[in-house]
């Protein structure tokens, strides 16, 4: 599914390596994904989890970044990219490289924050993985497009800050994205040297210029044993997408088959199966993203579409009922809600849902004047 951020870690990235002059959330029901312990540190209860929670939520939905933009502690941060890049070993580059990370990840809330609009930034749940504390938040926007976020607490003096974050939309932490990228860039180093480096750095040269039918060729003439790495093998998907939409299927599928847990492939999925008109598929993918996330209502808004196209309108109403009630400031769905009760004849209950619409800081009158159109009965 096509989400605003894209590949989140690139773009911010990108940034970060300009400034240094250089160049998994864990699911608690998913334990394929293995985080990274840091160093032993106080632990952050559950109650001081769901303050910082609730607070960055109140702050994203009044369009406020602060809390956000300062909740990856730098130093925890370069920790953990540390373990996986032998060019930091080395003790200037690594301050350097500090000053870069602190000064892009201020970046990371003002972004999440222009890409809720119309949506919104909610946490999903506060849980306990191998005696670390996580927040996992939805963002999704206006559109429907639909990411994750999953943050590791830890301690910092008497504040709760976040050493890592796993992003679903590219299946990878940040430390381990950053630590890829920083030995990509480093690639002529002789540690570095290696075939994958090589590899990686050839496809991220055509990723800035924009150059997605060069990295398609550039892939599919590569050395087979460097498409069995996911993160290269998701650009490929992603690039396929802009190029050849049927290759993209094809591929897209090929991932699934190959990396079966990898989040980011149904989210795409949910997107291509909907605009493929294939329901069935559709379905499927829904119910595996919500497994691997360990189950999330607000799905159901997916689960309502392809009901919908099914023609099966009792079960497409429950789902955009629940979604309504989980977030009725989500107009995609507050309109699919009012189109499901027309169509169904419960005029009653669309009306009332049209009136509290209308008190509804998204209401849109050119959006309801089509329903209108659609169901005149309903003025």
């Amino acid at each position: 599914m096509k989400k605003h951020t894209g590949l989140l870690a690139l773009a911010l990235f990108a940034r970060m390596f300009a400034s240094a002059q250089t160049p998994t959330p864990l699911p608690a029901h998913n334990s394929a994904r293995t985080p990274t312990q840091s160093p032993a540190r106080a632990t952050v209860t559950n109650e001081e989890a769901l303050r910082l929670a609730h607070r960055i939520e109140s702050e994203a939905s009044a369009g406020n970044p602060a809390t956000l933009s300062h909740i990856i502690d730098p130093d925890l941060l370069v920790g953990r990219i540390s373990e996986k890049s032998p060019v930091l070993k080395e003790e200037s580059f690594r301050r350097s490289f500090r000053d870069g990370v602190a000064e892009s990840i201020t970046n990371f809330g003002l972004q999440v924050v222009n890409n809720i609009k119309g949506g919104g930034y909610h946490l999903l749940r506060v849980y306990e993985y191998k005696g670390a504390r996580h927040m996992l938040f939805r963002l999704h926007d206006g559109s429907a497009a639909l990411n994750y976020h999953d943050f590791i607490l830890e301690k910092v003096k008497d504040s709760v800050r976040a050493s890592d974050c796993y992003i679903y939309v590219s299946d990878d932490y940040m430390s381990t994205t950053m630590s890829r990228l920083v030995n990509t860039m480093n690639a002529n180093n002789q540690i570095n040297n290696s075939e994958e480096m090589k590899f990686l750095a050839g496809m991220l040269q055509l990723y800035q210029k924009k150059d997605y039918a060069g990295i398609k060729e550039f892939f599919e003439k590569g050395d087979a044993k460097m498409k069995d790495d996911k993160g290269m093998y998701l650009i490929y998907v992603l690039c396929c997408k802009k190029v050849d939409v049927e290759k993209y299927q094809e591929v897209l599928e090929h991932y699934i088959t190959h990396f079966p847990d990898a989040a980011s492939g149904y989210l795409m999925m949910i997107d291509l199966y909907y605009t493929k008109k294939d329901p069935v598929k559709g379905l499927v993918a829904v119910e595996k993203l919500d497994s691997l996330i360990g189950k999330d209502p607000f799905l159901d808004y997916y689960r309502g579409r392809c009901y919908d196209m099914q023609g099966k309108r009792a079960e497409s109403i429950k789902c955009f009922e629940t979604t309504y009630r989980l977030d009725p400031t989500f107009e995609r769905n507050t309109i699919r809600l009012i189109v499901a009760y027309a169509a169904n004849k419960e005029n009653d209950k669309a009306k009332t849902v049209i009136g509290e619409y209308k008190r509804s800081p998204v209401f849109a009158q050119e959006n309801l004047d089509a329903v209108y159109k659609r169901f005149p009965d309903l003025k």
